[in-house]
């Protein structure tokens, strides 16, 4: 099926969500291993099957997605991203392919994925105490506990290392 019909079959109701590349000039599969291969794959038909169908309401709404949550724990996709003991500790292009998938459905459950994991799960990872690393990498691996990163105030603006908003118990 070329471009054109596979369009033309989305736009008149058929069951093809997306459009794939219909070539791929780069060559960029064979840039990957199999198991990225087989990664990309996963992602995409578990961003097509659970996402997709249910991901416009909320945006219609401008609400965060809750629903998927559950799917993305049931799924381990954001643990294997987590370095080990807490998770499984994939490389960085696998996460870099899974972030593509995920924003290929939907960018603000790309960004949520991608702030929890970049921003707030790889920061404790690499300057945490083994305390903090203790307390919260498991609850973030398992999407126990979603990261939120808070980056700008009325009298800084986006600069980090002024930031005056402190948080306690």
């Amino acid at each position: 099926m070329n471009r054109i019909s596979i369009v033309q079959n989305h736009l008149d109701g058929g069951k093809k969500s997306y459009v794939d590349s219909a070539y791929d000039f780069l060559s960029f599969d064979d840039l990957l291993t199999p198991a990225q291969i087989s990664l990309r794959k996963s992602v995409r038909e578990f961003m097509e099957r659970e996402v997709a169908p249910h991901i416009n309401e909320y945006v219609d709404k401008a609400e965060f997605p809750e629903f998927v949550l559950q799917p993305l724990r049931e799924s381990g996709l954001v643990k294997k991203f987590v370095e080990r003991p807490y998770g499984e500790g994939l490389d960085a292009t696998s996460l870099a392919l899974t972030i593509m998938e995920i924003a290929r459905v939907d960018v603000s459950v790309m960004t949520m994925i991608s702030s929890h994991l970049l921003l707030v799960v790889k920061t404790i990872e690499l300057f945490g105490s083994d305390d903090q690393k203790q307390r919260f990498l498991g609850k973030l691996a398992n999407l126990d506990m979603i990261g939120g990163w808070g980056l700008t105030e009325i009298n800084v603006g986006s600069d980090a290392s002024n930031l005056q908003t402190t948080v306690t118990k």
